[in-house]
This record gives C-alpha cells, structure tokens and sequence, in this order.
C-alpha cells in the first residue's frame, strides 16, 4: 500500500517541477517579446518619416575634403543630423557586439542604409578620429564594426557594395 508521506512527496515534486517549467517558459516568453520589441524599435526609426528625409539629406551632402565639409556643414543644423545618424549605427553595433541584436536581422531592416552612410562619411570618420581636439581615435568603432558585419552578410549574398562616395546618378542610368 502506497503510504501517505510517499503520496505527499510526489506532489511536492509535481508541484515543483510544474512551477519550474512555468518559470523557465515565462522567462523564454519574456526574452522572445523584448527581442519583438527592440525589432519594432529599430523597425519604427528605419520607416520614421523625418529620419528618412534626414537619411535623404545626409546622402545628398557633397565634399571634397574635410575643410570644404566643413565649409558647407558645419552649422548645428548639419552636425546634429550627421551625429544623429552616426550615434544611432553606433548604437546598434553595440547591440549587435554585445549579442543583443542578430546581424541577419539588422541586415534585413537597415544592410543598405548602414552601408551606404558609412561609404559616405567613413573619411570623415576617419578625419575625426586623427583631430587632436576632436572626438577622439575610438570615435566610430562601432559603427566601423555594424558595417563590417553588414559587408560580410552583403558578401555572403554575392551582393555588389558601395564603394566610395556616393553620388547621385540621372534616372536613366543603370
């Protein structure tokens, strides 16, 4: 005859094995809804009306070399638009360096922009860096890092990169 105790033990262990199961998928759920959630973020400032007119604007600017940059941009206006663009790549590669964030999934909702913004502004970049009173030689390294992981995926793809500056080209070309 089965005694009271070994009857009393096995529900505690039921009990406990399904408030085990329910933690670990609570946790699971929880993990799956904040990674929705940083998609939806990214995904919200990709299709934010204004950020793509900026992205527009920030790609239609045209240099020469640092002092003809700044020459032409160096008002508020300009600099804030170009660091609001540079700090939010930087921000997700961060993300992305920290495993927060998949590259494939990255690629997938900003591989074109990421790499053609850092096409576009990677000598500046790199001139910033070299100032002595500018923002120093880390300023960047993270967005260098996205962009890496962005060439990779576009290689992977067998997809054409964008070198260099970019330039608009008339509609009827290819």
């Amino acid at each position: 005859m089965i005694e009271l105790s070994f009857v009393r033990d096995l529900v505690a262990i039921a009990s406990f094995l399904i408030a085990l199961t329910y933690y670990i998928l609570n946790i699971h759920n929880q993990r799956e809804t904040r990674k929705t959630q940083l998609f939806m973020q990214i995904y919200q400032a990709k299709s934010d009306q204004q950020g793509i007119l900026n992205y527009f604007e920030m790609l239609e600017m045209d240099w020469n070399d640092p002092e003809d940059f700044r020459e032409k941009y160096h008002t508020p206006e300009h600099l804030a638009l170009v660091e609001t663009h540079l700090s939010y790549y930087e921000g997700l590669g961060v993300l992305l360096g920290e495993k927060k964030i998949d590259a494939n999934t990255v690629y997938k909702l900003m591989g074109r922009r990421i790499l053609q913004v850092w096409a576009k502004f990677e000598g500046m970049i790199n001139h910033w860096r070299a100032m002595d009173y500018g923002p120093g030689p880390d300023y960047g390294d993270y967005f260098e890092y996205l962009n890496g992981e962005m060439v990779k995926i576009r290689k992977q793809k067998g997809l054409p990169m964008y070198e260099g500056r970019l330039e608009p080209k008339p509609l009827d070309q290819k």
